[in-house]
């Protein structure tokens, strides 16, 4: 009986160790909010890409949604803040939606 509450224990303490670490992840993914509009941190900075700021961000079946999408861009010749065109149907649309999710 001592051994098994001894186990339950440790994988209480493991569970708890891991969901602190995705926290901390999740944490490390926003950045500040913009003008009351969340952000997120780019992973991978494609096309100079560092921040994204919306005004919400959706999950669809088979795509992410980011409602009036502005982006802070780093390492490119237009550095500075930029709002972006709506993806549907736009070729600069589309073009802004696979930077952001590349």
């Amino acid at each position: 009986a001592a051994k098994r509450a001894a186990a339950k224990r440790a994988a209480a303490k493991r569970a708890a160790a891991r969901r602190a670490a995705a926290a901390r992840k999740r944490a490390r993914m926003r950045c500040l909010t913009k003008g009351g509009w969340p952000g997120r941190k780019a992973t991978r900075r494609y096309g100079g890409v560092v921040n994204v700021w919306g005004r919400k961000f959706s999950q669809k079946r088979d795509y992410y949604q980011i409602d009036w999408p502005v982006v802070q861009l780093s390492g490119t010749n237009r550095n500075g803040i930029w709002s972006l065109h709506a993806g549907c149907g736009n070729y600069n649309g589309q073009d802004a939606c696979n930077s952001i999710c590349r």
